[in-house]
Protein backbone atom coordinates (compact mmCIF):
# COMPACT_ATOMS: atom_id res chain seq x y z
CA UNK A 1 0.00 0.00 0.00
CA UNK A 2 2.78 2.46 0.82
CA UNK A 3 4.12 2.35 -2.77
CA UNK A 4 0.79 3.26 -4.36
CA UNK A 5 0.30 6.58 -6.09
CA UNK A 6 -2.45 8.88 -4.90
CA UNK A 7 -4.63 8.07 -7.91
CA UNK A 8 -4.41 4.38 -7.01
CA UNK A 9 -5.62 5.25 -3.51
CA UNK A 10 -8.59 7.08 -5.02
CA UNK A 11 -9.41 4.03 -7.16
CA UNK A 12 -9.32 1.84 -4.06
CA UNK A 13 -11.72 4.20 -2.31
CA UNK A 14 -14.10 4.11 -5.27
CA UNK A 15 -13.97 0.31 -5.45
CA UNK A 16 -14.50 -0.02 -1.70
CA UNK A 17 -17.54 2.26 -1.85
CA UNK A 18 -18.90 0.12 -4.67
CA UNK A 19 -18.80 -2.97 -2.45
CA UNK A 20 -15.43 -4.52 -3.33
CA UNK A 21 -14.40 -6.23 -0.07
CA UNK A 22 -10.83 -6.85 -1.22
CA UNK A 23 -10.37 -3.16 -2.02
CA UNK A 24 -11.92 -2.27 1.33
CA UNK A 25 -9.46 -4.46 3.23
CA UNK A 26 -6.46 -3.15 1.28
CA UNK A 27 -7.56 0.45 1.73
CA UNK A 28 -7.89 0.25 5.50
CA UNK A 29 -4.68 -1.73 5.93
CA UNK A 30 -2.95 1.19 4.26
CA UNK A 31 -4.21 3.68 6.84
CA UNK A 32 -3.90 1.59 9.98
CA UNK A 33 -0.50 3.06 10.91
CA UNK A 34 -1.68 6.60 10.19
CA UNK A 35 -4.80 6.44 12.37
CA UNK A 36 -2.85 4.67 15.13
CA UNK A 37 -0.13 7.31 15.17
CA UNK A 38 -2.49 10.30 15.10
CA UNK A 39 -4.44 8.75 17.99
CA UNK A 40 -1.22 8.02 19.91
CA UNK A 41 -0.02 11.61 19.65
CA UNK A 42 -3.10 12.87 21.47
CA UNK A 43 -2.37 11.03 24.70
CA UNK A 44 0.54 10.96 27.09
CA UNK A 45 0.33 7.24 27.77
CA UNK A 46 2.56 7.64 30.82
CA UNK A 47 -0.12 9.72 32.54
CA UNK A 48 -3.30 8.26 31.02
CA UNK A 49 -2.76 4.48 31.27
CA UNK A 50 -6.53 3.92 31.32
CA UNK A 51 -6.74 5.13 27.72
CA UNK A 52 -5.58 2.88 24.88
CA UNK A 53 -4.87 4.87 21.70
CA UNK A 54 -4.61 1.62 19.72
CA UNK A 55 -8.10 0.58 20.84
CA UNK A 56 -9.45 3.99 19.88
CA UNK A 57 -7.78 3.73 16.48
CA UNK A 58 -9.14 0.23 15.91
CA UNK A 59 -12.69 1.31 16.73
CA UNK A 60 -12.26 4.32 14.45
CA UNK A 61 -11.25 2.12 11.53
CA UNK A 62 -14.15 -0.27 12.14
CA UNK A 63 -16.63 2.60 12.15
CA UNK A 64 -15.10 4.04 9.00
CA UNK A 65 -15.37 0.67 7.27
CA UNK A 66 -19.03 0.39 8.18
CA UNK A 67 -19.78 3.88 6.88
CA UNK A 68 -17.48 3.93 3.83
CA UNK A 69 -20.34 4.87 1.49
CA UNK A 70 -20.88 8.09 3.43
CA UNK A 71 -17.50 9.40 2.33
CA UNK A 72 -18.14 12.08 -0.28
CA UNK A 73 -14.60 13.19 -1.09
CA UNK A 74 -12.48 12.52 -4.15
CA UNK A 75 -8.87 12.80 -2.93
CA UNK A 76 -6.54 11.26 -0.38
CA UNK A 77 -6.38 14.49 1.62
CA UNK A 78 -10.18 14.47 1.92
CA UNK A 79 -10.04 10.81 2.87
CA UNK A 80 -7.55 11.36 5.70
CA UNK A 81 -9.58 14.36 6.92
CA UNK A 82 -12.68 12.13 7.01
CA UNK A 83 -10.81 9.51 9.04
CA UNK A 84 -9.68 12.19 11.48
CA UNK A 85 -13.27 13.37 11.95
CA UNK A 86 -14.31 9.84 12.92
CA UNK A 87 -11.27 9.57 15.19
CA UNK A 88 -12.21 12.84 16.92
CA UNK A 89 -15.71 11.54 17.62
CA UNK A 90 -14.29 8.27 18.95
CA UNK A 91 -11.87 10.06 21.27
CA UNK A 92 -14.73 12.16 22.64
CA UNK A 93 -16.83 9.04 23.13
CA UNK A 94 -14.00 7.39 25.06
CA UNK A 95 -13.50 10.44 27.27
CA UNK A 96 -17.22 10.66 28.01
CA UNK A 97 -17.28 7.00 28.98
CA UNK A 98 -14.27 7.29 31.28
CA UNK A 99 -15.22 10.55 32.92
CA UNK A 100 -19.03 10.36 32.75
CA UNK A 101 -19.30 13.58 30.78
CA UNK A 102 -22.16 14.60 28.54
CA UNK A 103 -21.49 15.17 24.87
CA UNK A 104 -19.64 18.44 24.32
CA UNK A 105 -19.67 19.67 20.73
CA UNK A 106 -16.98 22.22 21.51
CA UNK A 107 -14.69 19.50 22.84
CA UNK A 108 -15.19 17.44 19.70
CA UNK A 109 -14.30 20.45 17.54
CA UNK A 110 -11.23 21.12 19.68
CA UNK A 111 -10.06 17.53 19.33
CA UNK A 112 -10.68 17.66 15.58
CA UNK A 113 -8.49 20.77 15.39
CA UNK A 114 -5.78 19.04 17.41
CA UNK A 115 -5.90 15.99 15.13
CA UNK A 116 -5.60 18.18 12.04
CA UNK A 117 -2.61 19.95 13.61
CA UNK A 118 -0.98 16.62 14.46
CA UNK A 119 -1.39 15.45 10.87
CA UNK A 120 0.20 18.68 9.61
CA UNK A 121 3.14 18.17 11.98
CA UNK A 122 3.62 14.66 10.60
CA UNK A 123 3.63 15.99 7.05
CA UNK A 124 6.15 18.70 7.87
CA UNK A 125 8.39 16.22 9.66
CA UNK A 126 8.25 13.89 6.65
CA UNK A 127 9.29 16.77 4.37
CA UNK A 128 12.16 17.70 6.67
CA UNK A 129 13.45 14.18 7.18
CA UNK A 130 13.12 12.98 3.58
CA UNK A 131 14.68 16.05 1.99
CA UNK A 132 12.52 15.50 -1.10
CA UNK A 133 8.99 16.80 -0.54
CA UNK A 134 8.14 17.19 -4.21
CA UNK A 135 8.77 13.54 -5.05
CA UNK A 136 6.84 12.11 -2.13
CA UNK A 137 3.89 14.50 -2.46
CA UNK A 138 3.26 13.11 -5.94
CA UNK A 139 2.69 9.70 -4.40
CA UNK A 140 1.12 9.92 -1.00
CA UNK A 141 0.03 12.25 1.77
CA UNK A 142 3.21 13.08 3.68
CA UNK A 143 1.65 12.29 7.04
CA UNK A 144 0.63 8.83 5.83
CA UNK A 145 4.13 8.12 4.55
CA UNK A 146 5.66 9.15 7.85
CA UNK A 147 3.21 7.04 9.85
CA UNK A 148 4.11 3.99 7.77
CA UNK A 149 7.82 4.68 8.28
CA UNK A 150 7.48 5.19 12.04
CA UNK A 151 5.43 1.99 12.36
CA UNK A 152 8.44 0.06 11.03
CA UNK A 153 10.78 1.39 13.73
CA UNK A 154 11.67 -0.43 16.93
CA UNK A 155 9.37 0.52 19.80
CA UNK A 156 11.96 2.55 21.74
CA UNK A 157 12.85 4.48 18.58
CA UNK A 158 9.19 5.10 17.82
CA UNK A 159 8.36 6.32 21.32
CA UNK A 160 11.31 8.71 21.50
CA UNK A 161 10.30 10.30 18.19
CA UNK A 162 6.67 10.65 19.23
CA UNK A 163 7.53 12.18 22.59
CA UNK A 164 10.24 14.51 21.30
CA UNK A 165 8.89 15.71 17.96
CA UNK A 166 5.13 15.28 18.20
CA UNK A 167 4.43 15.90 21.86
CA UNK A 168 7.22 18.41 22.48
CA UNK A 169 8.66 16.61 25.52
CA UNK A 170 12.22 17.58 26.46
CA UNK A 171 15.10 15.12 26.45
CA UNK A 172 15.38 15.54 30.21
CA UNK A 173 11.73 14.62 30.74
CA UNK A 174 12.00 11.64 28.41
CA UNK A 175 15.09 10.47 30.29
CA UNK A 176 13.30 10.72 33.61
CA UNK A 177 10.16 8.94 32.42
CA UNK A 178 12.03 6.16 30.61
CA UNK A 179 14.64 5.78 33.36
CA UNK A 180 17.54 6.51 31.02
CA UNK A 181 20.26 9.10 31.07
CA UNK A 182 19.86 12.16 28.87
CA UNK A 183 22.85 11.03 26.79
CA UNK A 184 21.24 7.62 26.31
CA UNK A 185 17.97 9.19 25.17
CA UNK A 186 19.80 11.43 22.71
CA UNK A 187 21.67 8.42 21.36
CA UNK A 188 18.41 6.52 20.84
CA UNK A 189 16.92 9.63 19.21
CA UNK A 190 19.83 9.97 16.75
CA UNK A 191 19.57 6.32 15.75
CA UNK A 192 15.80 6.68 15.40
CA UNK A 193 16.21 9.68 13.07
CA UNK A 194 18.70 7.75 10.94
CA UNK A 195 16.38 4.74 10.68
CA UNK A 196 13.42 6.99 9.91
CA UNK A 197 15.26 8.62 7.02
CA UNK A 198 16.12 5.21 5.61
CA UNK A 199 12.52 3.99 5.89
CA UNK A 200 11.18 7.17 4.26
CA UNK A 201 13.65 6.81 1.40
CA UNK A 202 12.50 3.22 0.83
CA UNK A 203 8.82 4.25 0.84
CA UNK A 204 9.40 7.07 -1.64
CA UNK A 205 11.43 5.01 -4.14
Amino acid sequence: MTSLASDAVVRLIQSAKAGDDQALDELFRGYHSYVNLVARIQFDVRRTPQISPSDIAQETLLKAQRSIRQFQGSSESEWTAWLRSILAAQICSTLRYLYANRRDVRLERQIRTQLDASSEILGELADHRSGSPSASSIRREQAVLLADAIADLAEDYREVLIMRHMQGISFAEIARDTQRTVDSVKSVWRRAILQLRMHLADLQD
